[in-house]
């Protein structure tokens, strides 16, 4: 099936001539980056735009850099970028995860970050990961600016007259490990479930705090708080790490869909849970030899 007629096609080569658009068109336009998502839609006909804004040709939005005491991932970040960006390897292991479980290689080459978690879908690689790090949206306007946390980003949150410009999080202080697992119905596929784990530990191991998020399930990824709350101020066991699956999967609400049943999103979570621990706490061993 073919996409419904494209009567206006823009290409601007800075911010600011996007953000005009972006205003002037807001209420029939797309921006397009990646396109891995939104193309497939307007092929099925599943929606429409008489106006697209292409960002490919904007500048210093290309990079992953530190400003002060923050990451900053610009919107035209492939998944490939981030998933091979050794900072992000070394201080954001859930994000560069979850970048590297998205689609396939063709996928990673054209997705964006930004782009996925504009998106707005409950079964998202980026959004948990993002959650864990306690990231924000950076979204610009004509008159202005405002950061979003990921934890709010919804239908109808970004204005038809935005622009996301860049994901940000407070650089993780040393001693902090993540990391981010999914199961889906094939490796590549969009997760069943996927998790994402963030531990800070002591110089004895101990974690000092825990924040685990659960993706795939609706209306979007969840904090997983009581199984976070079974794994802080304790140097972690195989024990520990399956209660916090046990918690988890008691806390957290799932549903059936075309995917998978219910019930089998909550034997994943007891599963997952304990395993995306397992793996923090092997990079945090690994870093403290």
């Amino acid at each position: 099936m073919y996409p419904k007629p494209i009567e206006r096609y823009f290409a601007p080569r800075n911010l600011e001539e996007a953000l005009r658009l972006r205003a002037e068109y807001a209420a029939e336009c797309a921006l397009i980056a990646g396109g891995q998502s939104l193309l497939p839609r307007m092929k099925a006909r599943l929606a429409s735009h008489r106006t697209l804004i292409d960002l490919n040709h904007l500048e210093n939005l290309t990079g992953i850099e530190s400003v002060m005491d923050c990451v900053r991932i610009g919107a035209l970040v492939r998944h490939r970028a981030a998933a091979a960006d050794p900072r992000l390897r070394q201080t954001a292991s859930a994000l560069s995860d979850a970048a590297q479980a998205i689609g396939d290689l063709q996928v990673r080459n054209r997705g964006t970050v930004i782009g996925s978690l504009c998106e707005g879908e409950p079964a998202s690689d980026i959004a948990p990961a993002a959650i864990a790090l306690g990231a924000h949206l950076r979204l610009k306007h004509t008159v202005g600016e405002r950061l979003v946390p990921v934890t709010a980003l919804k239908s109808g949150v970004i204005d038809p007259r935005e622009v996301a410009t860049h994901l940000e999080f407070v650089t993780p202080t040393p001693g902090t490990f993540s990391a981010y697992l999914k199961v889906g119905r094939a490796a590549q596929d969009r997760p069943i479930i996927g998790v994402a784990a963030l531990v800070v530990f002591d110089r004895e191991g101990r974690s000092t705090r825990a924040v685990i998020v659960v993706g795939g399930v609706h209306p979007a990824p969840q904090l997983a708080l009581r199984a976070a709350a079974t794994v802080k101020d304790v140097l972690l066991t195989s024990r520990l790490l399956t209660t916090a699956g046990e918690a988890a999967a008691a806390e957290i609400a799932t549903q059936d869909d075309t995917m998978a049943s219910a019930q089998y999103r909550s034997q994943l979570i007891r599963s997952l849970v304990p395993q995306v621990l397992a793996q923090v706490l092997a990079r945090f061993r690994q870093e403290a030899r």
